[in-house]
């Protein structure tokens, strides 16, 4: 078959020539005619329409029946005659006698051996043609109406379909920042319903981040003074989960002729992955030329260094011990050998590349770091130290760890702006106790500890379990990133720990990085820090007791345990590429969300991905025979921990 040549453009028309009769709808005429262009058959509609009556038609010409609806419809059939392909179409409008508008008609052929089949219909204009003034014209038949509605319900379909498929936010605001209509996609980035954001004008400044408000506000006036669209990149923040989010919104405000502001139309997308890639892809770029700058000044710097130390001991060998210029000459040395130190360590930051694993004593990392933070740090703060009696061997990537000291200090350094005292303390330990804050797995013990404290602000009990995710800080956009803790958990992950996080307002915060101790085998050491062995669950649920007690113990027993409290939150974590091994649904009384879609996520996600349900509050009974088959296992609300455990491990190593 060859390929459709499908007309779809409307069609030029010459000077109008009205037809006889007056303009009617017609729903579709069909005809059958031979190669010489000749009447084989024509319907009783298609007659009608042509005003023959019941007359001689068959072995017509049809080109010369057609000029009876005027110029326009024999200029569509005679372009279509020319056209090569097995089907086309035009549109075009006829000028009628009596109307003050023209009607419009499609016209299309089928071609076979022999002939073609011919199907001519009325259709409504173009979004164009039908202003106010027309409607009226246009339909006043019952056919019309009838179009008109199917138009108007294909319309509202498609866009119904978009608004739900569009990966972002497409909205349209009014003066007061509620919505008159927005896509559902919202409630994942906002935690706000639809309904709400549609009745509840002050909605839209409580998601909007602290820090970029203000911001946003200066945008927003900008853009309707001048009527211009505006284009920015904010954070928005989930008010269930308080997780935060980088939106990019462009907006157009709708205003009158008097400048009256009507509303705004625009949409949002998210673009978090695209900020954190930026973020550290300009970060790593200005350390790359940062390091070659500051390189050059420090081999300089230590030269001179050298040469006031050389040229103050060549001196001071001719003054007795006991002359006040060999003592001045003495601290000259000992303070210029101090900065070839300073120097030795400043390039030594630029020189250390992470990636490399080996063993080192906690205990010394943390005193050199000290030192070093002791230096960088406002003079207000006073670092102290506090380690362990003992070497503490750990087996860890030196450079990463040097990053992760350094980050806690400067939040620490944030945390008083007034002064106050940081410290750093090291221990072993043979059992961890219970925390309520933890990111990361649970170490093979005994475990080494590094706490670091200070007496700051606190940290606000809401934000506790917030702090790790990327990009969540109380800080201006312009000031911090939200990586720093971020990039601590991952380290921490990947060397088989986890960190922890005790604040109180007012009085200070703790940080504890809970790391395996290092045996000296190294084929066991590398699976420590790397977590082999280690499975990844996701438990999926709104929160309680028993959410909580599992995500503890699952912790204690060595798997990394990360969280969702939605099914969109689900898609998004499985999504990502990281290995999930396992998910568990917390399913409340009431609650049917999950049950509803566990088939879709059955049917969307990789078959060894074992699924299992806990039931809060209900009876298995509860849950139908299909619904607990696509499950791996179901658990009751009474089942005892330890049987869940051995369950959940017999899955976890089976293979079907």
């Amino acid at each position: 078959m060859h390929q459709p040549d499908l007309l779809d453009g409307m069609l030029p028309s010459p000077e109008p020539q009205p037809a006889s009769g007056t303009s009617f709808w017609l729903d579709s005429g069909t005809a059958v005619i031979d190669a010489e262009g000749l009447v084989v058959t024509l319907d009783e509609a298609l007659l009608e329409w042509l005003e023959l009556g019941h007359g001689p038609a068959v072995g017509s010409t049809f080109g010369e029946l057609l000029t009876r609806r005027g110029a326009e419809t024999q200029s569509a059939y005679e372009m279509l005659r020319r056209s090569s392909g097995e089907f086309s179409k035009a549109q075009f409008c006829v000028s009628m006698i009596g109307a003050s508008v023209g009607q419009w008609m499609q016209m299309e052929i089928a071609r076979f051996p022999g002939g073609f089949t011919l199907r001519i219909s009325s259709v409504l204009p173009p979004l164009s043609e039908l202003e106010e003034a027309t409607w009226d014209e246009h339909l006043r038949s019952e056919s019309a109406r009838r179009s008109m509605f199917m138009r108007l319900l294909r319309s509202e379909a498609q866009l119904d379909r978009l608004m739900k498929r569009w990966p972002g936010v497409i909205f349209r605001q009014r003066p007061d920042f509620s919505f008159q209509f927005v896509s559902p996609n919202i409630e994942t980035l906002t935690g706000v319903s639809v309904e709400d954001w549609c009745r509840q004008p002050g909605r839209f400044w409580e998601v909007v981040h602290d820090g970029d408000e203000q911001e946003l506000q200066d945008v927003l006036s900008k853009s309707t003074k001048t009527g211009g669209s505006s284009s920015l990149t904010f954070r928005v923040c989930h008010v269930q989960t308080k997780k935060v989010s980088y939106v990019l919104e462009h907006r157009q405000p709708m205003l009158t002729r008097n400048g009256l502001l009507l509303g705004y139309e625009g949409f949002w997308v998210d673009v978090t992955r695209q900020t954190i890639a930026e973020k550290r892809l300009t970060t790593a770029s200005w350390k790359e030329t940062l390091a070659v700058l500051t390189l050059g000044l420090a081999h300089d710097f230590s030269n001179i260094m050298t040469g006031i130390h050389g040229l103050s001991e060549t001196y001071r060998a001719d003054f007795k011990p006991d002359e006040k210029f060999h003592e001045g000459l003495g601290l000259i040395m000992g303070n210029s050998m101090q900065a070839s130190g300073l120097v030795r360590r400043m390039i030594n930051l630029h020189l250390g590349q992470p990636g490399e694993k080996n063993y080192h004593d906690l205990n010394v990392i943390v005193a050199d770091n000290a030192d070093l933070v002791r230096i960088v740090l406002a003079r207000r703060i006073t670092i102290n130290t506090d380690v362990a009696p003992v070497q503490l061997p750990i087996f860890v990537d030196p450079v990463e760890f040097q990053q992760v000291i350094i980050n806690l200090a400067l939040n620490a350094s944030d945390a008083m702006p007034k002064g106050g005292s940081l410290t750093f303390r090291t221990s072993r330990h043979e059992r961890i106790p219970a925390k309520r804050h933890t990111m990361g797995v649970f170490p093979k013990l005994p475990a080494l500890c590094l706490e670091v404290t200070d007496t700051g602000c606190g940290i606000p009990e809401r934000h506790l379990s917030l702090i790790f995710d990327a990009f969540f800080t109380t800080k201006g956009a312009q000031r911090g990133t939200g990586l720093g803790l971020y990039n601590a958990q991952s380290f921490v992950e990947k060397h088989g720990g986890m960190i922890t996080v005790e604040s109180k307002e007012g009085a200070g915060t703790a940080f504890c990085l809970w790391l395996p101790e290092a045996t000296f085998d190294a084929p066991e050491d590398q699976k420590a820090s790397s977590g082999a062995e280690r499975r990844t669950l996701l438990l999926v649920g709104s929160g309680g007791q028993m959410l909580e007690r599992r995500i503890q113990r699952f912790r204690e027993i060595g798997h990394q345990v990360v969280t969702a409290s939605s099914v969109e939150g689900v898609d998004d974590t499985l999504n990502t590429g990281c290995r999930v091994d396992g998910v568990m649904f917390f399913v409340e009384p009431g609650d049917q969300t999950f049950l509803l879609q566990l088939p879709e996520i059955r049917r969307r996600h990789p078959a060894e991905l074992r699924v299992l349900i806990q039931l809060v509050g209900r009876n298995l009974d509860e849950i139908d025979a299909h619904t607990a088959g696509l499950a791996d296992a179901v658990f009751s609300s009474d089942a005892m921990d330890t049987d869940v455990e051995q369950h959940l491990e017999a899955l976890l190593k089976s293979e079907g």
